[in-house]
Parts: C-alpha cells; structure tokens; sequence
C-alpha cells in the first residue's frame, strides 16, 4: 500500500519494496495518490510488475523510449483507477475560500519584504510565513523592518480568523461537529514548537525576545487559550508522531474527547480516516495541488455521513 512512496528506485524504501515484492508469489500495488511527475516515476511499478520485461528499473528508460506504446498497453490492461469522484459522487462538500484582511502589522512587514526582498532567506518563503503568522518570519529580517519584538500571535489575521470560523454559528464548535486544521507549509511553530527558529534567535544573542513570541506553546494549545469558554481539547498529528498506531488513537479521540486535530497536509493526507470530522480548514495552501486533494480525500470519504465544509 502506500506505492507511490517507492518511485525512487535509489530509496531505502524502494529498496525495502523491491526486495520483498521480488520473493512475493502475488504482487499488487496500491496507491491514493497520483505517482507520475515524470515518466521515470513508473520504472519501480513497471519492474515490479513485469520483470520478464524490464529486469531492473534502469532499463525501464530504454523499454518505453524506443516503444513508449508498450508502456501505455501495459498500465491500461494491468490497472485499475478508480477516482474519489466515482466513489464518492453521493457525499456532499463545500468549498469556502476566505479573503482576509490583513492586521497591520503583518501588512507592514509583508510589504516590507515584498518590496525589498531580503536576502536573508528565501524572500517569497518569508512572505508566506508572515502571511500565516509574523512570529515565524527570520528576526534580521524583522530587525530591518523595525518590528523586531514587536510582533505576536495577536497580529496573525488568519489565526484570529480562525477563531471566528470555529465559533461562529454554523461552524464547527456551536454545532457539535468536529474539525481538522491542515498546515501545508509549516510544522514548527504551528503543530509543534518551533527549534529553529529559537536557534536563530539564540545565534544572535535574541534568546529574550524568542520568549516572547510564546512559541512553547503550538497552535492547538493557543486555541484551547482562546475559546477557553468552549472546553475544547485539540490533538496534533504531524512528523514528531511517527508511529501510525499513535496516530490512529489520535483520530479515533474525534469520537472520545477531542473537538478537532491540527496537522501537516502531508503527515494527515495519508492513511489516516478523519470522517468524523466534517470540517477542513487549510491554513494555507501547498505548492503540489495533489497534496491538498490527499488531505480534502482524508475527510470526503466512504464513511462521512454529514456535509463537508
């Protein structure tokens, strides 16, 4: 299961697959996610599926290069595709796309980084952090925009927006529906605390102001914070969680306990079942298209009963 993870025919587990499939008496492939970025990417499969064909994936180029028909008649009449769209053409889901204004000291610093381009780091990573939260942004970059210390959890438009879309009268918390929060871009200082950016802050003898920014403390524990009043408990499930045990009973507290999860688009948009949860909130959005499309497939789903917002 889970194939897609053995397209690098140099991986540890490509190698792993390879080794086992190769004793197997029957061998079948599966995968929810969309494997091909280049035609290379079906040399595993192609090899592992027809050997007398193609003995190794090295000579899988050669096969499809000089009769790339070969290649299509094989994976034509060798599998079977099956869409969320076929399976789950009866569940019902609503996509809400939200305009935020931005608070004002976030639009002073995205402007700032926009307009100068900092080379300090990535300049449009900077500005996609300071879109989702200042805090996270490099403290040089904060320091030349005048803001060093300055900002807080408090001037994250879409954190603040966050807390409106939970409470509000048909979200999730006033009608006794659970939710799950994707983080595509970032893990640290959102699900979990954030070690690089403090050893930055430590590098430049700023381990005071680090404080400050409150980053002991992940996104779901500020919340629980906020809506104090709601008693509401969040889990997290991300890169620090890798046992997929551990993540499971995560999951399974949405029926004991939990009001909703936040974790990484791509840790929550494999083999977990959040279908009760019928609430996804992305609070931003991947460069890869398929990796939000994974995430969405982990609530819409066989097994959801209720419309998915």
């Amino acid at each position: 299961d889970e194939s897609h993870h053995i397209k690098n025919p140099k991986g540890k587990i490509s190698k792993v697959a390879q080794k086992l499939a190769n004793q197997a008496e029957y061998l079948t492939l599966l995968s929810g996610t969309p494997i091909p970025d280049t035609l290379e990417d079906y040399a595993v499969p192609f090899h592992l599926l027809n050997g007398d064909i193609c003995s190794s994936p090295a000579d899988f180029a050669d096969l499809y290069g000089n009769n790339p028909r070969v290649l299509w008649n094989f994976f034509n009449e060798n599998s079977l595709r099956r869409t969320s769209e076929d399976i789950n053409s009866h569940l019902e889901a609503e996509e809400i796309y939200e305009d935020i204004e931005l608070d004002p000291v976030q639009r002073e610093l995205y402007n700032f980084i926009v307009n100068k381009k900092s080379p300090v780091s990535n300049w449009q990573n900077q500005a996609r952090k300071c879109l989702l939260d200042p805090r996270l942004v490099d403290p040089l970059v904060l320091k030349d925009a005048g803001l060093l210390g300055k900002v807080s959890f408090e001037n994250s438009a879409k954190y603040q927006r966050l807390e409106e879309i939970l409470t509000s009268e048909d979200g999730p918390l006033q009608n006794g529906e659970k939710f799950v929060i994707f983080s595509s871009m970032y893990k640290q200082g959102v699900t979990s605390e954030h070690e690089d950016l403090e050893k930055r802050y430590l590098e430049l003898g700023l381990s005071d102001l680090f404080e400050k920014l409150e980053f002991n403390k992940t996104l779901g524990e500020k919340l629980e914070e906020m809506l104090e009043g709601s008693d509401i408990s969040i889990g997290v499930i991300d890169g620090n969680v890798p046992d997929i045990e551990e993540r499971e009973r995560i999951v399974d507290g949405l029926n004991d306990g939990l009001e909703g999860i936040i974790c990484t688009t791509k840790t929550g948009g494999e083999s977990l079942d959040f279908t009760e949860a019928n609430h996804a909130i992305f609070l931003d959005v991947g460069y890869s298209p398929v990796t939000t499309d994974q995430a969405l497939a982990r609530i819409v789903r066989q097994g959801q009963k209720k419309k998915v917002k």
